[in-house]
């Protein structure tokens, strides 16, 4: 069993969700609105390089620990530290529903 504390989510992080949206001329809009704010344990999981059609990409990934939040999708996004990161795994640590663990990557400019 995983045992945190308060003092382990230091960090602020915005979970956003994606919205639709009809606009003034009947077309659809996509935008990212955000789901909630919430404090979390941040841990760096590495990075990457690739050559994607010519060119590199770099990547950086990233684990988040929070209190456990049901509303928190795969589709959701992550901003922390300016920097956008689509998560790519949520996980119900330990399926207690104490603790939930994201994975998320970001392209790195």
């Amino acid at each position: 069993m995983i045992k945190l504390c308060s003092a382990d989510f230091r960090e602020s992080v915005v979970i956003e969700e994606n919205t639709t949206s009809v606009d003034t001329h009947g077309g659809l809009t996509n935008s990212w609105a955000t789901r909630v704010t919430i404090w979390a344990q941040i841990n760096d999981t590495g990075g990457g390089e690739s050559q994607i059609s010519g060119r590199k990409e770099a990547t950086h990934s990233i684990e988040v620990i929070t209190h456990y939040d049901s509303s928190i999708v795969a589709d959701d996004r992550i901003l922390f530290n300016s920097v956008y990161y689509e998560i790519t795994f949520v996980e119900d640590m330990e399926r207690r529903g104490v603790y939930t663990r994201l994975l998320a990557t970001s392209e790195v400019l």
